[in-house]
């Protein structure tokens, strides 16, 4: 159990939530007592539960409906249910504060309000107050040349590896990232450069570094067997991600390129799992680096074309390692113990307030339905910080979103569970910040009981097992007091004990097969009972199905990008999209354009999706390494925020946009970068950049308009004054002829 820590916090009646620094009141801590001494019951069945520059906006405005009451300290609930062999886990939370972004330092007016010290945050607010909240760990990462500088390295081994060490233990894990957009949340779960071969750079996330470690202990594992004891690791994976209430599978195939949202169900045993879910074998951390550009690559596709989504949703890697312990038992039978963990590291959707980003249409719902599932667990939050706080027992709305729904073993469950929290350090995003380490401290006092995930006969036996060592190590003793003149009377009840619990452990056994039997009949475990090497031969058939899916599409993934060729690389609007799609341009033409649109017509070497996007939109020349871009007839191509309308040549780091939504940046190693600015050439630069030269160029129409519009009105201005000027002369020499004609009459 952890020492309850008193947070520096007032109580929901003392009006302002937190006590400005300087105040050392201290808040007195309820007794603790052991429930272990309250509760007794009987054995109960497991349960499992399968299954950067962006304009950062406001937290919604849903949060106000939830009341985040001030973080108390941690306690132990009288009222949580008690298992055999249960252990209390508090939920452990870190906050991270991110750097300045490049807008927020070319703001002379934004300003740093957050510091870091030791597990303390202190936030300053406009009114000089001090904020002051204690958490488990507190990152600062604005300086890298700061003594507590905490790089990615310093978060996964601080935050991950005591999860990576439960899991082995058996234990179910869960990490998830919670903060407003644009605070680094997805930079922190999945980091840069993923694929480095078979090492990890500095800039790698959690989930990569989380698979990476897996396999190095699994190797360490399986070197370290000796030959009476043998353990055997087989972890598999799935990732999925939550948009609008509905799931999507990132790396089960499709046919015809759409993919249905799939469904949850609440099976009796296993709890909440997701319907038709692609659940794949790996063997090497190769594999899951494979997969996981596979998901990305999907994720970002679907994040560009058209307005069908967006890439604000929620992310969940689920991760199932098993593992199998096979040592000697008697007469020469081996016994098998299983152990299985179910490790889940979720990236959270970041919230915004709709007043502030003005949405309509499709945005208004997605910002709703994101919205939503945030005050869903923030209900959830609350809840259980009041169920373990002592309180009357409140009613855990689980069910409320897909998203608590399925995390519910992670939230008041069987999971040793951490939360992320990560921060601006702006002053421009003060609301923001203060709600985020508010709903931190809340989730701090959750309290989770856990226990290893053993099958119940694997456990049975076990303990069976160490009654018998145990009464027969007796028995050896009673034997030798009763050689030394000890009664022979002693020795008799523990053979009778002995005798029982052989007997045991032979129904036991029969039990067991009985219930094997069972599972193999069952439809939903058919694909479990399948031997191990031929799941792991499907899966690998369907990575190879999904990167040939990709590839016709045009897309190469950086793990294919074996030589070195020119090629678009992708610019998204969230920076942990960008650069997660490669089209390669190899010698030759290239044609772009939109996949499908008549049997009859050439289908393009690239595929693109979106309502501008025409069948045959332009082509791309490589021609001894230099491009050349050639605008189709119909459809509109951008070079660097300029309008396409001939041939022209493509430099390194240029910008490309297609179709009016499809940003690229373009990669040549033959040729230096031509760019010049400070700035680097992501999505806000292309989009600035074609949004300026795009309105100079409206400005200059509208000039040349008026200029043309100004010469007309002057060139009808002359004609009309030479006609009048005609009609006048015309006049007066009639009237001369009219002044002669009178003359000569008189």
């Amino acid at each position: 159990d952890q020492t309850p820590v008193t947070h520096l916090c007032t109580s929901r009646q003392s009006g302002s939530g937190q006590i400005p620094s300087g105040d050392h009141s201290k808040t007195k801590l309820p007794s603790q007592k052991r429930l272990s001494d309250h509760h007794h019951g009987t054995r109960l069945k497991r349960f499992f539960s399968e299954a950067n520059l962006q304009k950062v906006s406001a937290t919604p405005d849903c949060f106000s409906k939830v009341h985040m009451e001030t973080p108390r300290n941690k306690v132990e609930s009288e009222d949580l249910p008690v298992f055999p062999s249960d252990e209390t886990s508090h939920l452990t939370v870190g906050v991270r504060v991110r750097p300045f972004n490049m807008r927020e330092q070319n703001d002379f007016a934004v300003v740093n309000v957050v510091s870091v010290d030791g597990s303390k945050i202190k936030m300053m607010s406009e009114s000089g107050t001090t904020y002051t909240f204690i958490y488990d760990y507190c990152f600062w990462s604005c300086d890298p040349e700061h003594p507590q500088f905490a790089s990615q390295d310093v978060i996964f081994n601080t935050l991950v590896q005591p999860l990576i060490d439960k899991a082995f233990q058996g234990y179910n894990a869960c990490l998830f990232a919670y903060g407003q957009t644009g605070s680094g949340k997805s930079y922190s779960m999945m980091g840069l450069d993923i694929d480095i071969g078979n090492s990890i750079g500095n800039e790698v996330g959690i989930i990569p570094r989380f698979c990476y470690e897996l396999f190095e202990r699994i190797a360490s594992l399986e070197d370290s067997d000796s030959s009476t004891r043998k353990s055997t690791c087989n972890v598999e994976i799935s990732y999925f991600e939550i948009y609008n209430e509905k799931i999507h599978d990132l790396l089960g195939g499709s046919s015809d390129g759409k993919r249905a949202p799939l469904k949850v169900r609440e099976h009796p045993v296993f709890g909440p799992y997701v319907v038709d879910l692609s659940v794949l074998g790996v063997a090497s951390y190769e594999d899951v680096q494979g997969w996981l550009t596979v998901g990305n690559s999907q994720r970002a596709t679907a994040a560009t074309g058209m307005n069908e989504k967006s890439s604000r949703s929620h992310s969940i890697f689920n991760i199932i390692l098993t593992q199998t312990e096979e040592e000697p038992a008697e007469r020469g039978e081996f016994h098998k113990h299983c152990r299985r963990s179910k490790i889940n590291l979720v990236d959270l959707a970041g919230s915004e307030r709709l007043s502030h980003t003005c949405s309509s249409g499709d945005r208004l719902k997605e910002g709703v339905s994101i919205n939503g599932s945030l005050l869903s667990l923030g209900k959830v939050i609350a809840a259980l910080a009041d169920n373990a706080n002592g309180k009357k027992k409140n009613f855990v709305p689980y069910r409320d979103s897909i998203l608590t729904w399925l995390l519910r073993e992670s939230l008041g469950g069987n999971s040793r569970t951490t939360m992320l929290a990560t921060i601006s350090p702006a002053n421009i995003h003060l609301d923001e910040t203060l709600s985020t380490l508010r709903y931190a401290g809340q989730a701090r006092t959750i309290v989770n009981r856990v226990r290893v995930n053993e099958d119940p006969h694997d456990r049975l036996i076990r303990e069976l097992r160490a009654e018998v060592n145990h009464l027969r190590a007796l028995r050896e003793d009673y034997e030798h007091q009763m050689k030394m003149g000890v009664p022979r009377r002693l020795l008799q009840p523990d053979r009778t004990d002995l005798n029982d619990k052989e007997r045991e452990i032979e129904i036991l056994k029969e039990q067991l097969k009985h219930k094997e039997e069972q599972l193999r009949q069952s439809e939903e475990l058919t694909k479990a009972q399948k031997p191990w090497t031929e799941r792991l031969e499907e899966a690998v058939k369907q990575k190879s199905a999904e990167l040939n899916h990709l590839r016709r599409c045009g897309v190469a993934l950086q793990l294919d990008w074996k030589q070195h060729s020119p090629c678009l690389v992708n610019l998204a609007a969230d920076p942990s999209f960008s650069g997660t799609l490669l089209y390669l341009l190899p010698e030759g033409v290239i044609h772009i354009g939109r996949l499908g649109a008549t049997t009859g017509d050439q289908q393009p070497d690239i595929a693109l999706s979106g309502p501008l996007i025409q069948p045959h939109h332009c082509t791309v020349e490589n021609k001894d390494s230099k491009l050349t871009l050639i605008p189709g007839s119909k459809g509109e191509t951008f070079v660097n925020g300029e309008l396409a309308k001939e041939r022209i040549g493509l430099q390194h780091g240029d910008r490309l946009v297609i179709g009016g939504n499809h940003y690229f940046r373009v990669s040549n190693p033959y040729e230096n970068d031509t760019a010049a600015t400070g700035q680097p050439v992501d999505y806000e630069f292309a989009h600035q950049e074609i949004l300026r030269i795009q309105e100079e160029r409206l400005h200059a129409d509208l000039d040349e308009a008026k200029r043309q519009a100004v010469q007309e009105l002057e060139a009808a201005k002359k004609e009309a004054e030479w006609q009048l000027g005609f009609q006048r002369m015309n006049y007066e020499q009639q009237l001369k002829q009219i002044g002669t004609a009178l003359v000569s009459r008189n």
